[in-house]
């Protein structure tokens, strides 16, 4: 991919990766029990005895050790003891006390408390949305047990994903697109095939899908494009990055920022095809009332386990129907990382641990199913568990045509979605993100943001 066409960068209080936190936590509970489905036939994780020769040292050379490993409660904590159980069966030197954490906000305080104290977790999990809180107190991942070459070859764009200031030090997990939910009787009902290529052909369908009460009230709205989310993306699509290129200024008021800001005026106030009270999140595409639904892929499991009607997920339009020079931005999201504060010993022990999870254990396959991410490993994208389902289908048909922002602040949404709100009251395009461009520039000017990574290339082209 001709990433030099792109000229321009993404990015609190709360920083976003990619997706959204906040909706990650909120669909946790559905997800983790449906998701680990008999999935061991279709694992074939091993690498065999390279990778095992690889990290060999004779167990009896090393001293016990018991490695403290924080998590996060209800988070598929059976795989955890499930990856402590046969670790040390392998390697009976080493031991786990796995200790679950109330929430990501009692992880993060905890992490940085003990830190401090120089009493902290030898392993913890980890979420890349706290990049800049925790990094400080991350250990970088050694080259005598993990070499990064073993690392490139083995992770899908390690740099791009994973490496911050000139070093790793943390592991990554999966990766998660922005897709389109359908409702397949909905289309059938009006008379439609789905044809979703480009924007244009959404605005079509997108009408002839909404519907109205005899007393004018919205029964269907034709597309709900999940308030400012797909603002990224639509940038993205037109070979501008969100950032220039010191990463010290948003990039909101600019030509792809007025043709993204057309594109949702034409949605939202001249089709009036996409109405922002029937907001998803209060159950309307459940409910049978969104014909066509923009959200990231942890959508899967809710939808699975609740719909009553028939539906699928394809990949979001572009502008011209192409996927270069970019589909959409992506979250890669992050697993496990190693506390610099620990033992010398357990942290050597944890490398080893972390490179044996990646290279030769399940681990990978059964956690991102239950997540619904593309697993960070890339040999494991062939596996059948991915490629005959629809929604991880869509994923790994975006994902190479993908963009990761690193850190992205809360505030960008925000500052977006007044700039949406203007628009629907009468204010002129340009001057509401005249608007949004000043308050982004005031807003960077007291809080920087810490880790861009948009500008970096991806593995494939």
């Amino acid at each position: 991919m001709q990433w030099s066409k792109f000229n321009q960068r993404t990015g609190g209080k709360r920083a976003v990766i990619g997706g959204c936190l906040h909706r990650w936590r909120a669909a946790t509970q559905v997800w983790v029990v449906a998701a680990t489905v008999a999935t061991v036939s279709l694992v074939g994780t091993s690498l065999g005895p390279r990778a095992r020769a690889a990290s060999a040292t004779a167990a009896d050379q090393r001293q016990p050790v018991t490695l403290t490993w924080w998590v996060v409660a209800g988070d598929t904590e059976d795989l955890y003891q499930e990856l402590a159980t046969t670790y040390h069966k392998l390697h009976p030197e080493v031991s786990f006390k796995i200790e679950p954490q109330t929430s990501w906000d009692s992880l993060v305080q905890k992490l940085l408390l003990a830190a401090a104290a120089g009493k902290p977790p030898a392993l913890t999990q980890f979420h890349n949305a706290f990049t800049s809180r925790l990094f400080p107190v991350f250990e970088p991942i050694p080259e005598s047990i993990w070499p990064r070459q073993a690392m490139q070859e083995l992770f899908w764009s390690l740099e791009a994903g994973s490496e911050v200031n000139g070093s790793i030090r943390f592991t990554l997990g999966g990766l998660m697109t922005p897709l389109l939910w359908l409702n397949l009787d909905r289309f059938d009902e009006a008379g439609l095939q789905p044809n979703l290529s480009t924007w244009d052909e959404l605005r079509v369908d997108a009408r002839k899908l909404t519907r109205y009460a005899p007393d004018g009230r919205v029964q269907v709205t034709g597309f709900d494009g999940n308030g400012p989310a797909l603002w990224d993306d639509l940038v993205y699509q037109q070979g501008q990055f969100m950032w220039d290129e010191k990463g010290t200024r948003l990039q909101l008021n600019t030509l792809a920022g007025q043709r993204a800001l057309t594109l949702v005026y034409q949605l939202q106030v001249q089709d009036k095809s996409w109405h922002p009270e029937m907001e998803y999140w209060n159950g309307t595409f459940l409910r049978n009332q969104v014909g066509i639904l923009y959200e990231w892929g942890f959508y899967r499991h809710v939808v699975q386990a609740q719909a009553k009607f028939r539906w699928t997920a394809v990949r979001i339009p572009t502008w011209t129907g192409q996927p270069k020079p970019a589909v959409a931005r992506n979250n890669y999201e992050t697993d496990f990382a190693v506390l610099a504060a620990a033992p010398t010993a357990e942290k050597a022990a944890a490398f080893r641990f972390l490179r044996w999870v990646y290279e030769e254990s399940s681990f990978p396959v059964k956690r991102n199913l239950a997540l619904t991410r593309i697993p960070s490993v890339k040999r494991l994208w062939t596996n059948p568990a991915f490629t005959e389902d629809a929604v991880f289908r869509a994923t790994l048909q975006t994902i190479p045509y993908s963009i990761f922002p690193g850190e992205r602040p809360a505030w960008i949404s925000e500052i977006i979605s007044e700039a949406y709100q203007k628009m629907r009251t009468g204010t002129a395009l340009e001057n509401a993100l005249a608007t949004a461009q000043e308050k982004a520039d005031a807003r960077l000017r007291r809080e920087p943001v810490f880790w861009i990574a948009e500008r970096r290339s991806p593995a494939e082209s």
